[in-house]
């Protein structure tokens, strides 16, 4: 049947599949120790459409293994060189994070600030970044970062909200207070307290 063999031929859209989600047949896909490591041997690269998203998705597979970091990176770095608009910045978070898990925080320090610049101040790698430097214990650098994200945004109440934890969890209380202060001159007419 001439139908059935074309889209047989079509680009394989199975990497963007997670495990208990549907195929375009209705079958459930369940990761298997081995079923990754299968669909990613078996593909023919060329019949798979470049986007940030597919090399995201082949990232996550190699990732997984734990033994195919090489090959996990240089995918995150390719979803990173075609991704734009929102999906710059999650290519950027997930080779960041990447690079964090992996103890490499001059690499994740590096790629955020880069796509912090080419996002034009992204307030989400801000934070992540900010993340990163408070569990390396470097609590004055995260407080500075939290604090650039206000100044980003200077009239999102969560921004502040969140600087006033930073400043909280370091024991700075008037810090803390001050920027709660500003998070509720600043919040939008109508938010009650559970948006603060």
């Amino acid at each position: 049947d001439r139908g059935r063999d074309e889209q047989l031929e079509r680009p394989v859209p199975a990497l963007a599949l997670q495990p208990g989600d549907r195929s375009p047949a209705g079958r459930r896909w369940h990761a298997q120790p081995s079923c990754a490591e299968d669909r990613v041997s078996d593909l023919d690269a060329t019949r798979v459409q470049s986007s940030a998203d597919t090399y995201i998705a082949l990232a996550g597979f190699y990732a997984e293994g734990g033994d195919r970091d090489a090959d996990a990176e240089a995918a995150y770095k390719k979803a990173v060189e075609l991704a734009e608009g929102d999906g710059l910045v999650r290519a950027y978070t997930m080779l960041g994070s990447f690079y964090f898990l992996r103890d490499r925080f001059p690499d994740a320090e590096a790629i955020l600030n880069e796509g912090i610049e080419k996002s034009g101040e992204s307030v989400d790698l801000i934070y992540l970044l900010a993340r990163m430097y408070r569990e390396k214990g470097d609590e004055a650098k995260a407080d500075q970062l939290a604090q650039r994200a206000t100044e980003v945004k200077p009239d999102d109440y969560q921004t502040h909200l969140v600087l006033s934890a930073y400043r909280d969890q370091i024991g700075d209380r008037q810090g803390a207070l001050a920027a709660a202060r500003k998070a509720v001159e600043v919040a939008p007419e109508g938010a009650t307290d559970a948006d603060l």
